[in-house]
């Protein structure tokens, strides 16, 4: 025991695993004789002295496996005093946050659940641990951080809402009451929510924070719909809506309905779509005030809320024809996307959800065919709402996932196809010499098809050359895009 006592840190580093872990079991072993022993009695001192001088280690491996032994001595109920008051000298809770090392965190779970279990964190530690999960930039050890936080909140969440928010606030009656686990979890669940709904953050911080609480709340029977209200009363209040969005998509709050019409009176009566709309324009403004500069800073958080509302939409508006977007809505999600994005990107996620399978089994927004044939006329065969100038490979890719849905299942005729003539005029007219050729090769394609079939007649085909070298090709680069529809298709 003498040796055990005066072996020096330098001497410990040069120990390898096995031999630590066979010191420790003999250890435990020494330990566990009766308490009678006189000689057990004085040396479980200099026991915790050893393995103190472990945790103060620079070598990691050893740190962590000190720190994973101590909580086997804290089971003693006269050894607990002696661990924690030479943690506190240690000042162990500083060094493992401030070093933020995955394992050495990973290894001192136990421990910090001890420290909690005997009431031993201070307000410093508290700041200590905040700090530190705020500076942190590795994912992982974020998440291993936010975990600590989480088990400290059943214990001290109006300490730590305190100390983040620089608000002092009475102790909530939960706090004295935290004697069943069910509790102790109700009150993790609310300190997580005042850190997303309440607390400036920043949005990656949030987003982690907003993950861990779906964890929780997942493993939760009782609380799903108490928070899914508080998150649609947001839309009410006209606050933070674009979290309040996020969380639904992610507890897939549309699921936990079993019945189809109270879920759309849900929707309706809480007006999600205007108020999921009315969000997205309200960020855009803000964005805008800020000018250039600070929108190139914020560029991914304004991908990431355009797609988020954009999910939404397409999630509540595919719920049941109740629910259907009316003209005006769609007017306003096309502006915010299309005529006057903020970003290029808007327009990629826009064409991305357009062309999405939703909940109905149709695409985008919509829950008929009626429906997509009506937004198909109105807007992606409009030349004022769907101008060729603006056309890229994603939006003519759009105009073609429409076109074949509305056509090539519902209509024999080709004459008869709906957005014929503008795919024509696409094919003609566009600037774009991708979108052009990709016109030309699907017109192309669709009437080699269509010639293979006996509903093909003689007028499809004149109606074809007609259409490849009329009067509407207003110059000599029109009738050179129409005598190449023409060749491609003799080619083949």
């Amino acid at each position: 025991m003498v040796k055990i006592g005066n072996i020096t840190i330098k001497e410990m580093d040069e120990l390898g695993k096995e031999t630590l872990n066979d010191i420790h079991k003999l250890l435990i072993k020494f330990l566990t004789l009766e308490e009678t022993n006189t000689e057990c009695c004085k040396s479980s001192s200099v026991i915790i002295q050893f393995y103190m001088k472990m945790v103060e280690s620079t070598n990691i491996s050893i740190k962590a496996f000190a720190l994973k032994s101590l909580p086997t001595l804290s089971k003693d109920k006269k050894l607990a005093k002696e661990v924690i008051n030479a943690l506190l000298k240690s000042k162990f809770i500083e060094e493992i946050f401030k070093e933020r090392n995955d394992t050495v965190l990973k290894e001192a779970k136990d421990l910090i659940d001890f420290m909690i279990s005997e009431n031993k964190f201070t307000q410093s530690d508290l700041s200590i641990i905040w700090e530190s999960f705020i500076s942190c930039k590795e994912e992982t050890t974020t998440k291993r951080i936010l975990d600590v936080i989480i088990i400290l909140s059943k214990s001290y969440g109006e300490d730590l809402l305190d100390m983040i928010s620089s608000t002092p606030r009475a102790k909530s009656k939960v706090q004295g009451s935290l004697k069943k686990e069910q509790e102790s979890h109700s009150a993790s669940l609310q300190f997580l929510w005042k850190l997303i709904f309440e607390l400036e953050l920043s949005y990656n911080v949030k987003d982690i924070i907003m993950n861990s609480f779906i964890t929780l709340l997942t493993n939760s029977n009782s609380d799903k719909e108490q928070y899914i209200h508080m998150a649609v009363v947001n839309f009410e209040q006209g606050v933070n809506v674009e979290l309040s969005i996020e969380f639904l998509l992610k507890i897939k709050f549309t699921d936990l309905f079993i019945d189809k019409t109270t879920l759309e009176k849900f929707i309706l009566d809480y007006k999600l779509i205007n108020g999921c709309i009315d969000s997205m324009i309200l960020f855009q403004d803000k964005a805008r005030k800020k000018g250039s500069k600070e929108m190139n800073k914020e560029d991914l958080n304004l991908r990431v809320q355009a797609s988020l509302h954009l999910t939404f939409l397409q999630e509540v508006s595919s719920v049941g024809k109740r629910c259907s977007l009316s003209d005006e809505q769609l007017n306003r999600i096309w502006d915010i996307y299309f005529l006057k994005s903020l970003i290029p990107d808007y327009r990629s996620i826009l064409w991305g959800i357009l062309r999405k399978k939703n909940k109905n089994k149709h695409i985008g927004f919509f829950n008929s065919l009626e429906e997509v044939k009506k937004f198909f006329i109105s807007h992606l065969t409009n030349k004022e709402n769907f101008p060729i100038t603006e056309l890229s490979f994603e939006a003519f890719e759009c105009f073609k996932r429409y076109f074949e849905y509305l056509n090539t299942n519902h209509i024999s005729r080709i004459k008869r196809y709906i957005g014929m003539d503008y795919l024509w005029h696409i094919a003609l007219k566009c600037k774009n010499k991708i979108v052009q050729g990709s016109a030309e090769d699907f017109i192309t394609d669709l009437y080699f098809q269509y010639m293979t079939k006996e509903e093909c007649d003689s007028g499809d085909v004149e109606e074809f050359i007609e259409k490849a070298v009329s009067e509407k090709c207003e110059n000599t680069e029109e009738l050179s895009a129409g005598l190449s529809i023409l060749n491609k298709l003799m080619s083949k």
